[in-house]
């Protein structure tokens, strides 16, 4: 399962938001770490200073499968302020005050053809690293 948005809160601030830890050391894994870039544009001067939103994805357990290490293949997501070309002001009047936030999996199918191959590149292999978007704004 992945969960991805606006969690209006910070993992990384002074305040005491103690559902990240609790996230993180039980069931799922918060796709960021230090040095998780910000992925809201707020302030004076206008720059992505709030880091509030995330993926949080589930964990293998002993009785369960999960998505963090077998097909989320990041421990941290990436945040993607290079859309603004550095121009903050345009990107937000444009599209958005948050930038899209994604990450890597790999999909994991049967190799047969008409389970899940839409091509013979794809039909020879049974794990595929694809690009896969998991925006957490919508770009208008």
């Amino acid at each position: 399962m992945v969960m991805a948005g606006d969690l209006n809160a910070s993992w990384f601030d002074d305040k005491i938001e103690e559902f990240f830890d609790e996230l993180h050391e039980g069931d799922w894994a918060v796709l960021a770490k230090d040095g998780y870039p910000g992925t809201r544009l707020a302030g004076h001067p206008l720059e992505p200073r709030s880091q509030i939103d995330y993926l949080v994805v589930s964990k293998k357990t002993g009785t369960r499968g999960g998505l963090f290490n077998e097909e989320i293949t990041q421990d941290q997501a990436t945040v993607h302020q290079d859309l603004t070309n550095g121009n903050w002001r345009q990107f937000r009047q444009r599209y958005s005050d948050h930038f899209p936030v994604t990450s890597r999996s790999r999909i994991r199918c049967t190799p047969l053809p008409t389970r899940c191959a839409r091509s013979p590149q794809m039909a020879s292999s049974s794990v595929h690293d694809v690009a896969t978007s998991m925006a957490t704004s919508v770009v208008r």
